[in-house]
């Protein structure tokens, strides 16, 4: 866990006793829901992810209930991760049709050679565009400064074409 509290310490048998715990930076997960699972989706083309939603989770747009969203809708999700693979929704956007957009905005967890892992996702930079490499400030950056600029735990944007449960990545930002 990454620990940002203003106040903590370690208990014994390895508890951590905290006022807060910060989450990684904000995330967006972008695709069509593949399965309802209870109080998780799991989305087209982003295997080991899923988006769970509480109490506090606002339902928009073609849904107003987390029970309304059903596979085959195309969700846009906002929240926070504390976890690779789970993102806990604050807002969820529901269209009924599918899309073929899909994005992730999240923390890298891994980068290995071209290979990133974002979110729990493994992402092969190698079939994007040498012009969809940017700074999210707009700034272009080569394929070769934008993995020598990357480190684990930077954030960013990823967007693409999603064909059946194939994807396209079209562009990666790194924030600044």
């Amino acid at each position: 866990i990454r620990d940002r509290s203003s106040r903590h310490r370690l208990a014994c048998g390895g508890v951590l006793l905290a006022d807060t715990i910060q989450p990684t930076a904000p995330v967006k997960v972008e695709s069509n829901v593949e399965g309802v699972d209870g109080d998780a989706l799991s989305l087209a083309a982003l295997p080991g992810l899923e988006v769970a939603a509480n109490d506090l989770t606002r339902i928009v747009g073609q849904a107003r209930s987390f029970a309304e969203i059903q596979p085959g809708d195309h969700v846009k999700a906002f929240g926070t991760s504390y976890a690779a693979g789970r993102v806990v929704a604050a807002k969820i956007v529901v269209q009924k049709n599918p899309r073929n957009a899909i994005a992730l905005r999240g923390p890298v967890g891994a980068v290995s050679g071209a290979t990133i892992e974002v979110l729990g996702v493994t992402i092969d930079t190698a079939g994007i565009p040498e012009e969809g490499f940017s700074l999210e400030d707009g700034g272009p950056l080569s394929r070769a400064e934008f993995l020598n600029r990357l480190r684990v735990g930077d954030t960013v944007n990823l967007n693409g074409t999603l064909t059946g449960a194939t994807v396209r990545w079209r562009t990666i930002a790194l924030a600044n």
